[in-house]
């Protein structure tokens, strides 16, 4: 038996199984396609029976239903992923969503089926991309399923939820922020977490700064959450209330050595002790330059140069200017502002670009 076949067969097995592990929930309606996208076509699945929205229900008895309903849906799922029916699977998919909570973890049982897990030949991985890729716009319409899937990490694959947190905040906006802030510290999955913080930015105001100081705080260590504790300490830095101001001198006393760094760059970046070329990135932990009389320093983000050859730096137009008269292959003497004070070093030509040099001017 093929491995198709096999994935089939459990998926049939899996979906005749599925009516005693839905939750129940209240019924909800579809969200409307987007605008300038057409209508999904006509499913070639067959309709459940159709329920009579006029008889009385108690709150169980509807709950029933729709998980009856779901699990009836449900069944046509093996069928339809054979066929790679993508109009079939945007219509259960859709009919699934509407049913609410009672519905939404067999939407995610129909995403698995489309997106599994593991590893797949490349054959396999060409044949099924056309039909993922077909399928996917139609996966990610409704906000309140996926808050769902963003709120419970154990019923949602993980691939759905880092597309959910992408998708999310385009649909839900500043709610989205406040979902993010209280999910994010609990987040398990390092992919989900990393997404959801990266719209934090976007999404923040003065309101929630010392939620903000907490997640910057409790980042970890690596290149990418680097690159979003920047954002976040610019985005605290920027409130101007007394709130964010507390929050921003937080910052710059926190333990962590990354998040007092970011915050004392911004620091400068915001108000120049000195007039110069900003280094935005360091040169690196292992390279030192000479400071003449045997001594050595490293550039740091942070650092101002003053000066290059003697010509002071202070505009856009002055910086061009000297890196473009200056050759490729000699030292360049660059006096430098540090913490109060200043000093000389002999830096490559060529190291200059990687500097990240931005234009300063200290504040009158």
């Amino acid at each position: 038996m093929s491995g198709r076949a096999t994935a089939l067969l459990a998926l049939a097995a899996a979906a005749a199984a599925f009516a005693g592990g839905l939750a129940a929930g209240s019924a909800r309606r579809p969200l409307a396609p987007a605008a300038g996208e057409a209508a999904a076509p006509a499913a070639s699945a067959a309709r459940p029976a159709a329920v009579d929205p006029t008889a009385p229900r108690t709150p169980d008895a509807a709950a029933g239903t729709a998980t009856a309903s779901a699990a009836d849906l449900l069944r046509a799922l093996p069928a339809l992923v054979e066929r790679r029916d993508v109009a079939g699977l945007a219509d259960l998919f859709r009919k699934l969503a509407a049913l609410g909570e009672a519905g939404y973890p067999a939407a995610m049982q129909l995403y698995a089926a489309v997106f599994p897990d593991g590893e797949a030949s490349l054959e396999e991985a060409l044949e099924r991309a056309p039909f993922q890729e077909a399928l996917r716009p139609w996966l990610f319409r409704d906000p309140a399923l996926l808050a769902w899937a963003l709120e419970h990490s154990e019923a949602a694959p993980a691939g759905f939820r880092f597309e959910a947190a992408e998708r999310f905040p385009r649909c839900a906006g500043a709610d989205a922020g406040a979902m993010f802030l209280r999910l994010i510290l609990t987040e398990r999955d390092d992919s989900v977490a990393e997404r959801m913080r990266s719209w934090l930015p976007f999404l923040a105001d003065e309101s929630m700064a010392d939620r903000l100081v907490e997640i910057a705080r409790t980042a970890p260590v690596d290149d990418i959450w680097d690159d979003h504790t920047d954002s976040l300490v610019q985005t605290i830095a920027s409130f101007s209330t007394p709130a964010g101001e507390r929050a921003f001198d937080l910052l710059l006393r926190d333990e962590n050595p990354r998040v007092r760094e970011a915050a004392a760059f911004e620091r400068i970046r915001r108000h120049p002790p000195a007039t110069g070329a900003l280094v935005c990135y360091s040169a690196g932990p292992d390279e030192f330059f000479s400071a003449g009389r045997g001594e050595e320093q490293p550039l740091r983000r942070g650092d101002i140069l003053l000066s290059m050859e003697g010509r002071e730096i202070a505009s856009n137009d002055d910086l061009a200017a000297l890196l473009e008269s200056l050759p490729g292959d000699r030292l360049v003497g660059v006096v430098v502002h540090r913490d109060g004070s200043s000093f000389t070093l002999q830096v490559p030509r060529e190291k200059l670009p990687d500097l990240g040099l931005v234009p300063v001017r200290k504040e009158p």
